[in-house]
């Protein structure tokens, strides 16, 4: 009497499903290309081949949606910069000058933040924080100059904030 291998529905590597492959008596999982097998030392011809590069994880919905708004904020940003550039050289006001190149600088780190987190980045992450509390404490001041539109920023950072938090595991 030989005992049955423990059956598993789902991989312990990644998570995913796995299928019965009728050439094993092990359940595979086509998600990391690896068979679910109970013995270690299992025999080499009953390994399985390497069936493609292993497989990296994705961003979640809720991260792949932020990144998405902050492309086009970025994009904005950069065209802001390049429109207060311009103004400059019209009026030669030269705080225009700073604060187009300031608009462009936070453009691009927004780009490379939207990049790193896509992709599941530490520096991605980092750097999303940092802008995000950057955002939060100009708007902050805005807010104590009367300006209550600085409400929309403040209550937008503050949400990307606890999100970003709560997905800090995925970026270690």
């Amino acid at each position: 009497m030989t005992a049955e291998p423990e059956r598993r529905d789902t991989c312990p590597y990644c998570g995913g499903p796995t299928t019965e492959n009728p050439a094993s008596p092990h359940p595979y999982c086509p998600t990391c290309f690896r068979y679910i097998v109970p013995d270690p030392d299992l025999r080499e011809h009953e390994k399985p081949q390497s069936g493609g590069p292993p497989a990296t994880p994705s961003a979640p919905v809720g991260i792949k949606v932020v990144c998405s708004l902050w492309t086009v904020g970025s994009f904005v940003s950069i065209g802001l910069g390049i429109l207060l550039l311009q103004a400059a050289l019209q009026v030669d006001y030269p705080l225009f000058v700073g604060l187009g190149i300031l608009q462009i600088a936070v453009g691009a780190l927004q780009l490379a933040s939207v990049y790193g987190l896509w992709h599941l980045r530490l520096w991605g992450w980092r750097t999303a924080i940092v802008l995000l509390w950057i955002g939060l404490v100009s708007a902050a001041f805005m807010l104590m100059t009367g300006d209550i539109v600085a409400l929309l920023p403040i209550a937008t950072s503050v949400a990307f904030l606890v999100y970003f938090y709560r997905k800090r595991d995925l970026y270690s």
